[in-house]
């Protein structure tokens, strides 16, 4: 059988290859570029559009304009029909919760809870990680986690602050607390799973830590306006979704490399 030091030998090399498949499918170098792909300056003016009708129907408001990218701010090489953005430039809106005094106990049922930042890992949404709310809580239900949202924790120790999930399924009543935030993304122009692949990638991963702030690692943030100034490579909503189906089928297969 296999020692803890074999084990322990086999789940960092599968890390690292799987950290190089991220990085890999954010460079371009894991999908070929097509003609007949959308121009993402399309998909930029379109997202744009459905920003400014939410505000014009006064269901979200103005946001500060986000400062234009400098070279010195690319951190690498990207085919030429991508485009370098903020996620503050394809997300609509984000917004967080709130953290009241819980009960110590998860939600079993129909009650309603709060997510810790547990609950979110990267790419991995664990909604038994979770603290009911009291009888008396006044529920708003527009920080209630839906199927199909992204979110991204704001607080925490170092390692689990700036960690993205897509919400695939969710069985309970559960409401982002105020650690945890939601990115609302445009699904006409933007793959959910492209962009939870995006933020969990090395480099970009980097960017998101050299932004936090705190004088403890264990406890350290990042406040909305930073998570908004990100910096992800940006293809074509087709190329987009040859990617999420390429890391698709190849990062179980680390899985699988790591169990054996």
């Amino acid at each position: 059988c296999k020692t803890t030091r074999d084990n322990g030998y086999v789940g960092s090399v599968v890390m690292v290859l799987t950290e190089d498949l991220r990085q890999a499918a954010l460079q371009g170098k894991l999908t070929e570029q097509l003609e007949t792909d959308s121009n993402v300056d399309e998909m930029l003016i379109n997202i744009q559009a459905e920003k400014k009708k939410l505000i014009a129907e006064k269901k979200i408001k103005k946001e500060k304009p986000l400062p234009e990218i400098q070279e010195e701010d690319i951190p690498f090489d990207i085919p030429d029909n991508w485009m370098f953005v903020h996620l503050g430039e394809i997300a609509l809106y984000l917004d967080a919760g709130k953290s009241p005094d819980c009960i110590k106990e998860s939600v079993i049922g129909e009650e309603w809870g709060v997510i810790t930042t547990t609950a979110i890992q990267a790419n991995n949404f664990c909604e038994n990680e979770n603290k009911q709310l009291p009888n008396d809580f006044v529920i708003n239900r527009g920080i209630k986690i839906e199927p199909n949202d992204i979110l991204i924790t704001r607080a925490g120790p170092m390692t689990r602050t700036g960690i993205m999930c897509l919400v695939e399924n969710i069985r309970f009543n559960l409401l982002l607390s105020d650690k945890t935030v939601r990115v609302n993304i445009d699904n006409n122009n933007v793959n959910k799973k492209f962009i939870v692949n995006a933020i969990n990638s090395p480099c970009i991963r980097l960017q998101i830590i050299n932004m936090m702030s705190g004088m403890d690692k264990q406890q350290v943030n990042i406040s909305q306006e930073k998570i908004r100034k990100i910096i992800i490579p940006l293809p074509p909503i087709e190329e987009q979704q040859r990617i999420v189906e390429r890391l698709d089928a190849l990062l179980p297969l680390c899985e699988e490399l790591r169990e054996m």
